[in-house]
């Protein structure tokens, strides 16, 4: 067995980097039929019509996808994703190398391949995954800011938060506990009184400024948005289970990691007192590691007790960078050079083993499944049978889909003219849309099909529309165990009337 002890901390994280991105773009691209639901739904769907806010989210992950996809086709979102967690992975390697050494930062990363968000929902880029490297980038610049007080760490931070406003505005949980991390701690509470974070909020505001000016124009569209998803907890016995459970899904994420702790020997250290660290750290690194790294996942644990909706656990996903950090800190490193070697090789299989799992269970699903993953949709089929039943009723090239974001998305990222996607056909939604585009271009619409002959009310109201047909398609790669895609569709000709004679 190769000795990988004996390579150094920084060959090893290179390694770690170049594997992380090879093996994490290789594996989706060769075992999908068509990209995954984030990326076509919040994506490409919405990244095509380059809005400075979305009705869901600010904008910043939509453009990276539609940018990764016109450079590099389907590879580049798949990419994309894994530039987002190597990225991550230096963030916190530069952070563990400041308050540890750089072999025990290595390790500290290395244990991150077994928190579940860093491996199997990586494949699938979305508004959780784009903030991971912007959490662990302000991380780092909050730390060097507050150790230095030099303005340059102030103003990289301020860029991060910024960018962060413009991925996910949960952003502003981490910004609320830096807030309060040195307010309540008397050697930081001074920075108050410096330029320093007054200089942070004037860039990211100045960054976000547009999405700002975007949020008022439209009526503060994903803040009404979010508004009219909460409160969905009627039981007040329910609320404090939605935040039980939403903690046991994190704890539940870090699973694997317990592999990397076996191997390297870590464990009998687990029992330590509270406050007993293995490798002896700064009061104030310890505090800064435990207030940035939990305080967040416990802040929003405590949304649904106050009647709001309930959590997902892919929310958690920006969250727990640090994990790694805070076991090296209270459980320390490997012993001795056979168990550092053990652990680096247990911390590679792993590497290797969550995607080929990944990967077969793609190709299993398409193949065997009742129910195939949205993966393994026929989604360039689809798109040519949509694009020539529009043209057998209109003589203008198609330019709108109106669908949900999903159907809409396949068909208009496959579409040889790349057509805009009319959201449920609602204006309010897909702001690129005006009744007198739709009423000057026309439209596909598309929906699955109810088996009813006719459209979904949001469909069969809009001025102009027709029926279309009933079009079925065969999975790919399927035995034959799946349901076929029955899908409907109509039309909506606008100025795009089919005339005699080019029937």
């Amino acid at each position: 067995m190769i000795r990988l002890d004996r390579l150094s901390a920084k060959q090893l994280f290179i390694g770690l980097v170049i594997m992380q991105i090879f093996i994490w773009t290789l594996v989706p691209t060769l075992t999908h039929t068509s990209l995954p639901l984030d990326v076509v739904r919040e994506g490409l769907a919405w990244g095509h019509e380059w809005q400075w806010g979305y009705h869901k989210h600010p904008p910043l992950p939509s453009w990276l996808v539609e940018i990764s996809f016109l450079l590099l086709g389907d590879v580049g979102p798949f990419l994309l994703s894994q530039l987002a967690i190597v990225t991550t992975f230096i963030f916190i390697f530069l952070l563990g190398r400041e308050i540890f050494s750089e072999k025990e930062a290595l390790i500290a990363v290395l244990l991150l391949v077994g928190v579940y968000y860093f491996s199997l929902p990586t494949a699938e880029f979305n508004h959780n995954i784009a903030q991971m490297p912007v959490w662990a980038a302000m991380i780092y610049f909050y730390y060097k800011a507050l150790k230095s007080g030099q303005l340059r760490w102030w103003c990289l931070l301020g860029v991060s938060a910024g960018v962060g406003l413009l991925s996910k505005y949960t952003v502003l949980v981490l910004v609320c506990v830096m807030f309060f991390y040195a307010l309540f701690s008397p050697t930081n509470r001074k920075i108050f009184g410096r330029l320093g974070p007054y200089l942070s909020l004037l860039v990211a505001l100045l960054i976000v400024a547009p999405h700002l000016y975007w949020l008022v124009a439209n009526d503060y569209l994903p803040l009404r948005y979010l508004s009219d998803r909460s409160g969905l907890i009627d039981s007040v016995w329910m609320r404090p289970l939605k935040s039980i459970d939403f903690l046991l899904a994190q704890v539940a994420s870090h699973i694997p990691i317990i592999l990397l702790l076996l191997a390297g020997g870590m464990f009998k250290h687990i029992w330590r007192m509270p406050g007993e660290q293995k490798i002896p750290v700064a009061v104030s690194d310890r505090n800064y590691l435990l207030a940035l790294g939990l305080a967040p996942a416990l802040i929003v644990s405590v949304i649904p007790l106050m009647g709001g909706s309930g959590l997902r656990s892919m929310w958690g996903a920006p969250m727990w960078s640090l994990s790694g950090l805070l076991l090296v800190m209270f459980l320390g490193t490997p012993s001795n050079s056979a168990k550092t070697n053990r652990f680096y090789w247990v911390a590679l299989s792993l590497l290797v083993f969550f995607p080929i799992a990944y990967g077969l269970n793609s190709m299993l699903s398409g193949t065997y499944s009742k129910k195939p993953k949205r993966t393994a949709w026929p989604d360039r089929e689809i798109a040519e049978r949509m694009v020539n039943n529009w043209n057998s009723v209109a003589d203008c090239g198609l330019n709108i889909v109106t669908s949900d974001g999903w159907l809409g998305g396949l068909i208009a990222i496959r579409a040889e003219d790349r057509p805009s996607v009319f959201l449920e056909g609602d204006f309010s939604i897909a702001p690129w849309i005006t009744p007198e585009r739709l009423n000057k271009e026309g439209s596909l619409i598309v929906w699955p099909s109810f088996k009813t002959g006719s459209a979904p009310d949001k469909y069969a109201k809009i001025p102009g529309y027709s029926y279309g047909g009933v079009e079925t398609f065969r999975w790919t790669k399927s035995t034959g165990k799946a349901a076929p895609i029955v899908l409907e569709w109509g039309f909506v000709r606008g100025q795009c009337e089919k005339h005699a004679d080019t029937q």
